[in-house]
């Protein structure tokens, strides 16, 4: 399989003297100097591999190996919860805190709930479920069972969740059998010693379908 080394290019250019480390990615890597350094790699390397591909056209694709792999993941809309017990559907949610959030994760509809023990359940089919959250200084931790099994708790709350409200997604569980299965989440009453809260802010349910 064909794959890209940008680590090994960056490496390569700076010691033939193209850029340096210190005068051309500033602040946080990557910077806009390397998502550009980037992006043209990885245009090439998709410029090249099409005229490869149209010289030797493949008729099908092999089988996959692990049957688990997330090959048909997808969202699931955060309406399909059910059974919600103080939790509620912010249809425009935005920082409030003076933080700032991420393009594309603000100004959108978000589950959420702020109070110790508020539950909700899901209703998904597939083999793999997890949430893509929203994790700010008051990210808190989850108590949650898939169908019977046992009841297993994840922190909400990251290193960088001080200083933003970072989208973050969480795999709770994964090579279930294919088929409905029922997911059930409660906020707990504990919480990260950092955390100032109990927030569970979620922007999209993830789910591998049969």
């Amino acid at each position: 399989m064909p794959f890209i080394n940008l680590a090994l290019e960056v490496n390569k250019r700076i010691t033939n003297g193209e850029f340096t480390w210190k005068d051309d990615f500033k602040d946080l890597h990557p910077s806009a100097f390397g998502q550009q350094l980037y992006f043209n790699t990885i245009k090439t390397y998709l410029e090249e591999n099409q005229k490869s591909a149209n010289k030797k056209a493949l008729t099908s694709l092999p089988k996959i190996i692990d049957k688990f792999a997330y090959t048909k993941g997808q969202y699931i809309n955060i309406n399909t919860a059910e059974n919600l017990n103080t939790f509620n559907i912010n249809k425009n949610w935005k920082p409030t805190d003076g933080l700032e959030g991420r393009p594309g994760f603000v100004n959108i509809p978000i589950l959420e709930s702020n109070t110790r023990n508020s539950t909700f359940d899901l209703i998904f089919k597939g083999n793999a479920i997890g949430i893509a959250i929203l994790s700010g200084p008051d990210a808190g931790a989850l108590h949650y069972r898939i169908d019977n099994g046992a009841e297993k708790m994840i922190d909400l709350y990251t290193q960088w969740s001080s200083s933003l409200h970072l989208p973050w997604y969480l795999l709770l569980g994964d090579q279930l059998t294919n088929g409905t299965h029922k997911l059930s989440l409660r906020i707990s009453d504990q919480h990260n010693s950092k955390s100032t809260g109990y927030a569970c802010r979620i922007a999209n349910f993830l789910v591998n379908s049969n």
